[in-house]
């Protein structure tokens, strides 16, 4: 079984080795793959711990940091400690934007293909529908 700082100096190899060659981090869905020569039962070298915990937990001893991707959740990886990186900038991301007056709309269309015994009893004021339409 391998000990917390094995474990460190193993992860901190294996993230600067795949930082030297793509200049981008290992993500995180990879890293128990690289890992498995040294510690087949990763398991049992995380002491029952996630495997992003035990990096957050140890990453500044262990020389090497996590960077999250700001909008794609699963999106994780590893960069040693000194490394700059940051997943694409959020402002280059295209954003749909959608109106209040076309969402409206759409949901009106909506509303309008319910069987009429459904749709009678549907009651939306009058005044929200004008402040949703201006």
């Amino acid at each position: 079984m391998q000990t917390n700082a094995t474990l460190e100096n193993i992860i901190q190899s294996v993230t600067q080795d795949y930082w030297n060659i793509h200049q981008k981090p290992l993500l995180l869905s990879g890293l128990p793959k690289m890992l498995a020569k040294d510690c087949p039962d990763l398991q049992s070298c995380l002491n029952g711990k996630r495997l992003k915990d035990f990096i957050s937990e140890t990453a500044k001893a262990g020389g090497y940091k996590l960077v999250e991707h700001p909008l794609q959740q699963a999106k994780v990886g590893v960069v040693p400690f000194e490394s700059e990186y940051s997943f694409s900038d959020v402002s280059d991301l295209p954003v749909k934007v959608r109106s209040t007056q076309s969402a409206t709309l759409a949901f009106l269309r909506v509303l309008e293909s319910l069987p009429e015994n459904e749709a009678d009893k549907v009651v939306i004021p009058m005044s929200v529908l004008i402040k949703l339409l201006k």
